[in-house]
């Protein structure tokens, strides 16, 4: 995949940006439509430092999905990187717990089927994080 590309087409297809404030580093992100990736509602993702988030996460919810971007590319190659990531953006949901729970599920579910071909510790990441999610949603 050529990530320079994703990236111009990200940026050409923006339809808001914003801030915000994690460990003490400010970041900027892009909001995108959510037709830029139909498949995986609620995408949010980093590629060569452009952050960006799908329109259709709710502004109360956007810094605990970013972080988990940001946290997680930061992690990447360390053991449960994507989980750990996960717990730690849940610091950040302050209302509608269980409504964000129900939306990162049909996310993480979206990504194991849109990225079934990925390398075998990706989709265990993948995995381990949306088990996560149910277990949470089952003790709501």
């Amino acid at each position: 995949m050529d990530f320079s590309e994703l990236v111009r087409r990200a940026k050409a297809a923006k339809t808001g940006s914003g801030t915000l404030e994690l460990d003490g580093k400010q970041y900027e992100y892009d909001i995108l439509p959510a037709s830029f990736e139909p498949s995986i509602p609620g995408f949010a993702g980093t590629v060569q430092g452009y952050v960006f988030i799908s329109e259709e996460v709710p502004e109360h919810f956007r810094t605990a999905v970013i972080s988990h971007e940001i946290r997680c590319r930061a992690k990447v190659g360390v053991p449960s990187h994507c989980v750990t990531a996960f717990g730690e953006e849940l610091k950040f949901v302050t209302r509608d717990r269980r409504e964000y729970l129900e939306m990162r599920l049909r996310s993480f579910e979206a990504l194991l089927l849109a990225r079934a071909s990925s390398a075998k510790s990706y989709l265990d990441e993948l995995t381990r994080t949306r088990d996560r999610i149910k277990q949470l949603l089952s003790e709501e």
